[in-house]
């Protein structure tokens, strides 16, 4: 197994509007291509934030249960994963709710949760 280490950079540098902007390095050890991104002072607790609630964004499903044939069912975020792929693939939301046994609004809720914007089938 290959594994590489890195070191790690935290600088502030003025923009042209005299905002303070906060760039995180990371550097391969013994080389490499550096890895830099740049984020607005401004933004780092929404970022901190974020980051401190990753494993609960990436295990917890969003919606705990759904009601299904007279029993709980619980929603596996690999589940959710897949629907939005699909989704995005170009799988319609009957489709998907067909295929995998969910309500519409359940699959729509979902991934609309996640950012995307399902406009009504004309």
């Amino acid at each position: 197994m290959n594994t590489t280490d890195f070191n790690y950079r935290i600088q502030f540098r003025l923009n042209g509007l005299d905002k303070r902007i906060i760039v995180l390095s990371q550097i391969p050890i013994p080389k490499g291509e550096e890895n830099v991104i740049e984020i607005p002072e401004e933004d780092l607790d929404t970022v901190i934030m974020k980051l401190s609630n990753i494993r609960s964004i990436v295990d917890d499903p969003i919606i705990p249960f759904e009601e299904h044939e007279n029993k709980k069912v619980e929603l596996e975020p690999n589940i959710i994963q897949t629907l939005v792929a699909l989704f995005l693939s170009g799988v319609s939301i009957g489709d998907l709710s067909k295929q995998y046994d969910y309500s519409e609004d359940l699959i729509r809720y979902h991934l609309e949760d996640k950012g995307i914007v399902i406009f009504d089938e004309i």
